[in-house]
């Protein structure tokens, strides 16, 4: 009786309300997935004006001001979603290689972007200054977070095989000797106990 109950219990479709609750509706999905794309267009935005406006300290021509900021900002994106791709397929060395190159290209354009407002704001108060410089050096670090979150929602985990866990399984067994054998192993006698023996 007991175990048919408990069948009919976990066969029982969830509410709209219980689906919400778990965090598995499908409008709270589309409202954090629309959520994250607007901060990631604003801090593309606010960077890209930035990048733009010190595009002629390259001293390019005209027609290729849009691209500093294309090369850097764009960058951000494409190598965060790389990081993430890579991690999925179990490539952790490029991977590595992505998450340092998407730091990077951050790093980039936070300080390009504080150095524009630093070169307009020279007669400004100086808590004016200090604040633009601040919030122009986040833009960037927007877009780099709203495509973590991003990647991390829309890329669905590597599922779990019978095969994967029997490798994890045969590496636990294969290192469970080594840490015995370093929790059983006496630890030396101070130097000095064994001069007055």
């Amino acid at each position: 009786m007991s175990t048919t109950t408990t069948a009919a219990t976990k066969r029982r479709p969830k509410t709209a309300a219980a689906a919400a609750t778990s965090g598995n509706s499908y409008a709270l999905h589309i409202t954090v997935v629309v959520g994250v794309v607007v901060l990631y267009v604003a801090g593309s935005a606010i960077s890209f004006a930035g990048l733009l406006a010190i595009a002629p300290w390259l001293h390019l021509p005209a027609f290729l001001a849009p691209a500093v900021p294309i090369f850097i900002d764009v960058a951000i994106a494409v190598y965060k979603v790389a990081e993430v791709k890579l991690k999925y397929q179990n490539r952790y060395d490029a991977a590595k290689r992505a998450a340092r190159l998407t730091l990077f290209a951050t790093t980039v354009s936070a300080f390009a972007n504080g150095l524009h407002v630093y070169s307009l704001s020279a007669s400004s108060p100086i808590v004016e200054r200090i604040g633009g410089i601040a919030i122009a050096a986040l833009a960037p670090y927007a877009v780099f977070y709203a495509a973590l979150v991003l990647t991390d929602i829309l890329i669905k985990p590597k599922p779990v095989t019978a095969r994967s866990t029997a490798a994890t399984k045969a590496r636990a067994t294969k290192a469970a000797p080594s840490r015995a054998r370093r929790a059983t192993t006496p630890a030396p006698a101070p130097a000095a106990e064994a001069a007055t023996v």
